[in-house]
């Protein structure tokens, strides 16, 4: 075998360079994609009753005023503190939605792994 350890460790590495990468530009490709759908979120979210005062209010808390630069920027920030917001289906906060699923999905994920990698 050769390259020894200093070989492994650029290895290492170098796919966790590229991991990094292919989050960010999955990452960007979401959040372009949300932002060429039609229509306005606020409006979608408030309805067609919301007053201009209410929906200025809503675009300034979903951080929809800026450019789409600050927009990311804020965005990929809340993402990456854990702050993913409140769903709006049930009024609760994401996290606490999608931590129990986030959790048996890992379980799964090792279970998978104790069979897969032996074989």
């Amino acid at each position: 075998m050769t390259g020894g350890k200093g070989g492994m460790q650029r290895l290492v590495f170098r796919r966790s360079l590229f991991g990094v990468f292919t989050l960010w530009v999955v990452s960007l490709v979401v959040f372009l994609a949300t932002q060429a759908l039609p229509g306005d979120a606020a409006q979608a979210i408030l309805g067609r009753e919301a007053t201009p005062e209410r929906l200025a209010a809503l675009r300034e808390q979903l951080n929809l005023g800026g450019s789409l630069p600050e927009q990311y920027l804020a965005w990929i920030g809340n993402l990456l503190s854990f702050n993913l917001g409140t769903s709006l289906a049930g009024g609760l906060p994401v996290a606490e939605v999608v931590g129990p699923m986030l959790l048996n999905s890992c379980v799964l994920m090792l279970c998978a792994s104790v069979i897969a990698i032996p074989l």
